[in-house]
């Protein structure tokens, strides 16, 4: 009865100590979150294609060198210049170090660019992201290739933007569930280390260790009553050894007297 009320005690306590981890990480997930800003990001697609100055019969050798990829990501680098994202950032009224410009080919499209602005308000993030594709273009296309291609906007950033991160539903569950189990781990690893010192033998703390009686390694805890040690009765015989063994004639401690 008593080791069935202790282990339900502590399944309750395990319980409880989960549920309290669990409650503290998600209370103060909720403060980091509740304080921290909002971002929404917005994202818009260029293609590089060759210059309608460029023969026709040129077209093809154009294309190929186009599908290498270095003209798309030289105009990305371009795109991803200071002066473009800060003078966005003046025109809508923010700090330039609200705006963050990320631009590079899609890995399966080596001719198109994906430029994504990331900013704390949605129509801030569109806007920042048309007005960079419209104010770095020229230069973008002088760098990329100069009279040879051309960069068009295959779709702006308007009505792209959406909400960064993680929702804050969603990261709330998992820090909840994840302070549960790692507060009922912790409960459960203690919970086990005491339940084994409690059952640890006493005779470890007293110092006497009675198994050696019976350990069965062949060894008597005393000796055998029938042959008692220093020359007491019965080494001559009648113990449950039987008698001391004779030795031969010829050693000569045969005649040494006996101690």
């Amino acid at each position: 009865m008593n080791e069935e009320r202790l282990s339900r005690r502590s399944i309750i306590a395990i319980m409880a100590a989960g549920l309290v981890v669990g409650v503290v990480a998600l209370l103060a997930t909720m403060f980091v979150v509740g304080n921290a800003k909002p971002t929404y990001t917005a994202s818009a697609l260029l293609a590089v294609k060759p210059s309608t100055q460029v023969a026709p019969g040129d077209q093809l050798s154009a294309w190929e060198g186009l599908n290498g990829g270095q003209a798309g990501r030289v105009a990305s680098e371009v795109y991803q210049q200071p002066r473009f994202s800060d003078a966005a950032a003046q025109a809508l009224g923010v700090a330039p170090g609200d705006l963050r410009v990320t631009a590079g080919p899609p890995p399966e499209a080596s001719t198109l660019i994906k430029l994504t602005v990331e900013a704390p308000a949605p129509q801030i993030a569109e806007q920042a992201a048309n007005q960079i594709i419209k104010d770095g273009l020229t230069t973008a296309t002088e760098v990329a290739g100069g009279g040879l291609v051309q960069i068009i906007t295959v779709q702006d950033a308007t009505g792209s933007a959406v909400s960064s991160g993680v929702p804050a539903s969603q990261l709330l569950i998992v820090v909840f569930i994840g302070g549960l189990l790692v507060g009922s781990g912790a409960a459960l690893i203690i919970a086990r280390a005491r339940s084994r010192t409690e059952e640890e033998p006493e005779y470890y703390d007293s110092g006497q260790f009675p198994a050696v009686q019976g350990s069965g390694y062949g060894r008597p805890a005393s000796p055998p009553q029938g042959r008692p040690v220093n020359g007491g009765p019965g080494n001559n015989g009648g113990g449950q050894y039987g008698a001391p063994p004779r030795r031969p004639a010829g050693d000569p401690r045969a005649q040494q007297p006996p101690r």
